[in-house]
C-alpha cells in the first residue's frame, strides 16, 4: 500500500535534514578548529553551532588562513556574529 505524504510533511522532512546538515557542518569545524588550535573558548563554540550552512562553509575556508584561535573570533566579529 503506498503511503501519501503531505506537502507539509515533505516540506518538515528537508527541514529537519537541512538543520542535520548544519548541525554536522558546525560539528566539523569545530573539530577543525580543535585540532588547529585546541579547544575552542565556550563562546566561539555557541557562535559556531548558530552559523548557517553559508556562513559554515565561508569560516570552513577561512580556517586555512588563520594562524591562531582569536583570529576566528575577529572573523566572528567582522561579519556582526561575535561579540567578545
Amino acid at each position: 500500500m503506498a503511503t501519501f505524504v503531505t506537502s507539509f510533511e515533505e516540506l518538515a522532512g528537508r527541514e529537519g535534514e537541512a538543520r542535520g546538515l548544519v548541525k554536522d557542518q558546525s560539528i566539523l569545524v569545530l573539530s577543525l578548529l580543535e585540532r588547529r588550535f585546541g579547544p575552542p573558548p565556550p563562546e566561539v563554540q555557541q557562535r559556531v553551532a548558530t552559523l548557517s550552512s553559508d556562513e559554515l562553509l565561508a569560516l570552513g575556508e577561512a580556517l586555512f588562513g588563520f594562524a591562531r584561535m582569536d583570529e576566528v573570533s575577529v572573523w566572528l566579529q567582522m561579519r556582526g556574529t561575535y561579540a567578545s
